[in-house]
């Protein structure tokens, strides 16, 4: 099979307390691709060091904790670029209390600037954090949807078009605040201002109320209108079923213009296409 057709695996990253009573806690996600592993693990810092006050309680070592991880990421570095039989034969040398166990295949097609979200999904709803796991899974799907449309359009070809920006905005006398947004149009002054909105169970009220935050604050101030602020929103059939969920959804939309991505995904083709270079 070519590599084109493979699909990505992972390995979870399991600490067991007590290996007679066998109760693992799952604290890290080792993922192969064809461009080569990644893998998170808890406690980590972005550049891969760990914070000891971030290991988990229930380990009852930090030293032997940080030693394992350690080891991993070493072996890692050295299957870069290894087919997938070598990757899993890490779980068969895996013994005592820090084992990795094969979680399986990802069903999803990807291509190489997907690896990273998907090892975040991955790391949100498998780790023992507290998470919001269907909110998880929901960034990850809105997030898949907004960069298919993104390649589709060619709209970040276009230089007034940015990702992932952050803009100062007065909220009070002489106080500032950083907002984020993660789509931006305009040259120097936005023109247009996108935030993808999660929505789970446990933390919906605390996604919608910070995008709407955010989203009154600009518009009030006269940064942007409410029409040329869009919160993207992408839910599943059963939370357009919800009235909580569409009651936040609702409360979403009196300060910004909301778009379905479940339902109005041409909405965004055709407003990022609009945005495209032409020739």
């Amino acid at each position: 099979m070519g590599a084109s057709l493979m699909k990505p695996r992972y390995l979870i990253a399991k600490y067991i307390p007590e290996p007679i009573r066998n109760e693992p806690r799952n604290f890290g996600v080792l993922l192969w691709t064809q461009w080569g592993i990644v893998a998170r693990f808890l406690g980590e810092k972005k550049n891969e060091t760990i914070d000891s006050r971030s290991i988990p309680g229930w380990v009852s070592s930090k030293v032997s904790y940080k030693e394992w991880v350690y080891y991993w990421r070493k072996t890692i570095t050295t299957l870069s670029n290894s087919e997938v039989s070598q990757f899993l034969r890490l779980s068969v040398a895996s013994t005592g209390n820090y084992i990795l166990c094969d979680g399986g295949e990802v069903i999803q097609t990807i291509i190489e600037s997907d690896v990273e979200d998907l090892l975040t999904f991955l790391f949100e709803t498998l780790v023992d954090t507290e998470i919001d796991t269907v909110a998880a899974n929901n960034s990850y799907e809105l997030k898949r949807t907004c960069d298919i449309i993104i390649r589709k359009t060619k709209v970040s070809d276009n230089p007034l078009f940015k990702m992932d920006q952050s803009i100062y905005c007065p909220i009070a006398s002489d106080v500032n605040e950083l907002f984020h947004f993660d789509y931006y149009y305009g040259n120097g002054e936005p023109d247009k201002l996108y935030k993808r909105v999660p929505l789970g169970v446990r933390h919906i009220d605390r996604n919608v109320d910070s995008a709407a935050w955010q989203f009154d604050k600009v518009t009030s101030k006269g940064i942007i209108s409410k029409d040329n602020g869009v919160a993207l929103i992408k839910p599943t059939e059963e939370q357009m079923r919800d009235e909580e969920i569409l009651k936040s959804i609702s409360v979403l939309g009196t300060v910004a213009r909301v778009i379905n991505l479940t339902r109005e995904e041409i909405s965004l083709e055709r407003e990022f296409d609009s945005m495209a270079i032409v020739g």
